[in-house]
């Protein structure tokens, strides 16, 4: 062997060792590196119990430490903190006096376990530092996979209001845990983690605190740094789900090809259904709500169609239960017909608002004039003509501009302002032309904030989309030494519905630290402002940009197309510096952004459109045979003006049991169970009452006929009120008060539910009235009382309402299955 294949051999067999000693695994290679660590238990690389993982409490006689089966070498134990302010000690022990605190940790941080003594772990806060101390178990989450349940699921939540928790609680604190709606970084519901919680928002159960019940939960079922754990939420705020699967209308782009336009109806019977479907024509009778397909999901908040089992059908048919999202209320304890005028009127402004926007655009460009945009200067006049040439008169579009750090004729002007004008827009290629372009001011986030103030100020006002098009050099000067005014620039984008589409140069690698913070400070802006809507970046190359914020040890990438939700768009462009910029990619990122704000504004607008049409034409939908006259005297009595039902009835808000047709609906999501509305008011102090009025009855007594009389007659005054005259009420069938104020079917005998209340008295026989009671306490008992009423309520507001999830089992006017 020559010398040269020896030095060949050789190196191959030195990369072969690095390699294999990379390649190692981790938990090895830490502890012989002298970074003491432990490998993640067998017991934990998996999905474990609710209980499993729950009974390793400071109390508790198991052991954490015997129950592990052995620990994997290639992946290092992590663990999370379960609340901020969590105690790390100097030695483990449960004697209150012996524990020493040596420091603490925050809520959700990632730590790594170096020992285990029962159920006990010394942690650290890096793979590479020293240990800190000993934490238990009880305040950590020691296992990255959410616990299951007893069939092998996951618990998962709804967010949704339940009152199971809150009856038993005074006014005081059911108010307070209603009010309780949003993440805690600790068990006892005392600091809060700055976020909200999202209606119908599905999460995955973690933990549960004994003590109060209150749960933390994640958005995931798999923890991988901490940024899945949502927070605490107090029980009220949630009804823990398993999995549902429910119908939508179906979003794909074939059915709506299919279909189109074409109003498809819910059905109240099967038999009008297949009408529909051979005459594709809406039969006369039997249609309970119809509904358009969007070619889009529906949004989060749109409730979906449970599905209700029907035996005996066919397969292309389903039978369902419908409701819609919520109305926005208007205000006050009820609802009259001012306040739907009232919603209607704003509804319709605001559309013709927004239709205005979409067709008038008012655009400033914001122009840095120092020296290095100099070979900028005709691209940036080529902007618009670009505009004026290829938008034409599609769009009613005016154009201003701001300089900044401007120079013109040897004299600086630190801001140069030129006003909105119409097409040619003669003056703004002029202003362009006379710039110089050799400003050395390098004040370079001073006056990026004074030419967003000036560029602000040029909107006049709300009829027009409004962007600001920053065209600049990234420059050399941290926006954070302006934070305080940089605030004010965040107030105004969200106030004045700003629009910022960014086109950046010159991004040297040189320049990635004040670039950085140039892109991070405007995404502060749009985020901390508007914290619902999304910060992307428009790239004009391929090349990818790494931004760090050090700050929040936060790891940005930004992604290549712009997807700002509506009104904001939040689109960013560069190019590396080693690559000429074309004046058609400054346009094109122009219109990039520009044609992002249209297409959300068209979303927009036809949900407005959607929403405005059910206020607009509420008589149009026809309520089905569920929905008589006695169910809207139901609800009137509760404080909603007819005009306001037909509303909820036009968005299936009251939930009725229809069916569809498979074909135009597509299964989807889980979601919620079969409802119907029922106030928690109404429920206490006339339902309770009433039953056990009626269950006091005794069949067999003496007096039976005189106490039907008198339960009727007492349920009668509390649904109608005690200013209603007796003879009034002795004049209403046994069956009318009964449906009407209860709510529910009378299936009693047909001859006494047609007897008014007054030949409760003198016109049935003894041996009908005992059979009467009999059944009266048997419907009460089984079909009103039973499991899931008692057992499966969940607490809403409607109009400053609370208002029952009832099950739809017991929804008035409809068979029990």
């Amino acid at each position: 062997m020559n010398f040269f294949n020896r030095i060949i051999l050789s190196f191959l067999i030195f990369s072969f060792a690095y390699i294999n000693s990379v390649n190692a695994c981790e938990v090895e290679r830490l502890n012989k590196r002298g970074n003491e660590v432990l490998g993640t238990p067998y017991n934990f690389k998996s999905y474990q119990s609710f209980a499993e993982l729950n009974k390793y409490k400071k109390n508790s006689s198991h052991s954490l430490q015997d129950d592990i089966t052995g620990y994997d070498k290639c992946s290092v134990w992590e663990v999370f903190s379960l609340r901020d302010q969590n105690k790390i000690y100097r030695k483990p022990t449960l004697i209150e006096s012996d524990l020493v605190e040596v420091s603490k940790c925050s809520f959700k941080e990632k730590l790594f376990v170096v020992d285990i003594k029962g159920n006990w772990l010394k942690i650290k806060k890096s793979k590479k530092s020293e240990a800190i101390g000993w934490m238990h178990a009880e305040d950590l989450i020691f296992c990255s996979y959410a616990p299951v349940n007893e069939f092998g699921s996951t618990k998962k939540a709804i967010v949704i209001k339940s009152i199971t928790n809150l009856l038993d609680m005074s006014d005081s604190e059911r108010v307070a845990a209603i009010k309780a709606d949003k993440y805690y970084a600790d068990e006892n519901l005392k600091i809060p983690t700055g976020q909200t919680l999202n209606k119908f928002e599905f999460l995955f159960i973690l933990k549960e605190d004994l003590k109060d019940g209150n749960f933390l939960v994640s958005s995931s079922d798999k923890i991988i740094d901490g940024r899945e754990i949502k927070g605490w939420v107090h029980p009220a705020q949630i009804q823990p789900w398993d999995n549902r699967i429910c119908y939508e209308l179906n979003s794909s782009n074939r059915a709506y090809r299919a279909y189109g336009d074409t109003s498809l109806p819910i059905f109240t019977e099967p038999g009008a259904l297949r009408v529909f479907k051979q005459k594709w024509k809406f039969p006369t009778y039997g249609i309970l709500k119809k509904v358009k397909l969007k070619g889009r999901r529906d949004y989060a908040e749109v409730m979906r169609m449970p599905i209700v089992p029907k035996d005996g059908e066919s397969s292309s048919i389903s039978r369902i239960a419908t409701f819609a999202g919520l109305v926005k209320s208007g205000g006050g304890t009820t609802v009259g017909d001012d306040d739907i005028e009232d919603a209607y009127y704003t509804i319709q402004k605001e559309l013709g608002l927004w239709r205005a926007k979409k067709k008038n655009l008012n655009i400033v460009l914001l122009v840095d004039g120092t020296a290095s945009m100099r070979s900028y200067k005709q691209k940036i006049s080529s902007i618009v003509r670009y505009i004026n040439e290829a938008e034409g008169n599609s769009l009613n579009i005016k154009i201003g501009m701001v300089v900044y750090r401007a120079k013109q004729e040897d004299v600086l002007r630190p801001i140069e302002k030129f006003p909105l004008v119409t097409p040619p827009y003669r003056s703004i290629i002029n202003g362009i032309n006379s710039l110089i372009f050799d400003s050395s001011e390098q004040e370079y986030a001073e006056n990026v904030f004074k030419g967003l103030t000036q560029a602000i100020n040029m909107f006049e006002n709300d009829s027009s989309t409004n962007v600001i098009a920053h065209v600049g050099d990234c420059g050399n000067y941290h926006f954070n030494e302006i934070e305080e005014k940089m605030n004010t620039i965040s107030k105004s984008f969200y106030e004045k519905k700003i629009n910022y589409v960014g086109i950046q140069t010159q991004n040297f690698p040189s320049r990635n630290r004040a670039y950085r913070h140039f892109i991070l400070q405007i995404k502060n802006i749009i985020n901390g402002s508007l914290p619902f809507y999304v910060a992307n970046v428009y790239k004009t190359t391929g090349s990818e940009l790494d931004v760090v914020d050090n700050v929040n040890n936060e790891k940005i990438t930004w992604s290549g197309k712009p997807s700002a939700l509506y009104p904001v768009v939040t689109s960013f462009s560069y190019k590396d510096g080693y690559n000429e910029l074309g004046a058609n990619d400054f346009y094109e990122a122009l219109k990039e952004g520009i044609n992002t704000t249209i297409v959300e504004a068209d979303k927009y607008i036809n949900n407005l459109e959607d929403l405005l049409e059910l206020y607009d034409r509420p008589d149009t939908i026809k309520p089905g045979e569920e929905f008589d006259e006695d169910f809207y005297d139901l609800l009137i009595s509760q404080g909603f003006s007819r005009k306001a039902l037909d509303l909820l009835l036009a968005e299936s808000e009251i939930c009725g049991e229809g069916y569809i047709q498979n074909t135009y609906y597509g299964i989807n999501e889980p979601f919620l169970k079969k409802v119907v509305y029922m106030s928690l008011t109404w429920k206490e102090q006339v339902l309770d009452p009433a039953f056990d009025k009626f269950d006091k009855i005794n069949p067999v007594g003496h007096e039976l006929k005189d106490e039907l009389y008198q339960a009727f007659i007492e349920l009668a005054k509390a649904f109608y009120g005690e200013k209603e005259p007796i003879i009034n009420i002795e004049g209403k069938t046994v069956r009318k008060i009964w449906t009407t104020a209860l709510g529910i079917n009378f299936y009693g005998d047909e001859n006494i539910a047609q007897k008014t209340i007054a030949q409760l008295k003198d016109g049935i026989s003894e041996s009908e009235a005992r059979a009467f009671a009999t059944d009266l306490q048997y419907q009460i008992n089984t079909k009103w009382k039973g499991s899931s009423f008692t057992n499966d309520k969940t607490l809403f507001y409607k109009f400053d309402q609370p208002f029952l999830w009832v099950p739809i089992e017991y929804f008035p006017f409809s068979e029990p299955y």
